[in-house]
């Protein structure tokens, strides 16, 4: 599969699935989006027990506050090398990992979740060419999606190096 498909399929409401043999909350890596996603997509889901188990929203609540999006926010990160997509809290719903949104969050928000996601990857690799999409988890206790111009926080060397 290319990830110009991924990302059109994202955009038309179809959400990202993790492998049923993921047991326990994960970290997220895919292959480099670049040449308008004319190129092969590759995802991979490592487990981690250190990713947290209740969410910490309190470094995004800025960005939170602002948002006029009921479902997501995007924002850049301190040194702008990275773009932050984020879903919007729900009371009750817990989104401390990217596990714990894809099972709690309702089908409505994950659906915009990733329309976003790829609105803003697209908007990003046009603009540097090419980008690195992850989700790591353990800096922030919230679900953030890493839309960056390198691959930092990666686990998969394979996926890193492209």
């Amino acid at each position: 599969m290319l990830w110009s498909d991924v990302l059109t399929n994202w955009e038309n409401g179809i959400t990202l699935k993790y492998p049923k043999n993921v047991k326990g909350k994960f970290q997220w890596n895919t292959s480099v989006l670049k040449n308008d996603g004319n190129v092969a997509f590759t995802q991979t889901f490592r487990t981690n027990e250190k990713l947290a188990q209740i969410q910490n929203k309190k470094d995004f609540e800025e960005y939170i506050e602002k948002s006029q999006n009921k479902y997501v926010v995007s924002f850049p990160n301190l040194s702008k090398d990275t773009m932050l997509v984020i879903p919007m809290p729900i009371q009750g719903k817990n989104y401390a990992t990217l596990r714990d949104f894809i099972d709690n969050a309702p089908k409505t928000q994950q659906q915009e979740f990733w329309k976003h996601v790829a609105k803003v990857a697209k908007k990003f690799m046009n603009e540097k060419g090419k980008v690195w999409i992850s989700v790591h988890g353990l800096g922030v206790n919230y679900t953030h999606v890493r839309i960056s111009t390198r691959p930092k926080y990666y686990f998969d060397n394979e996926l890193k190096n492209e």
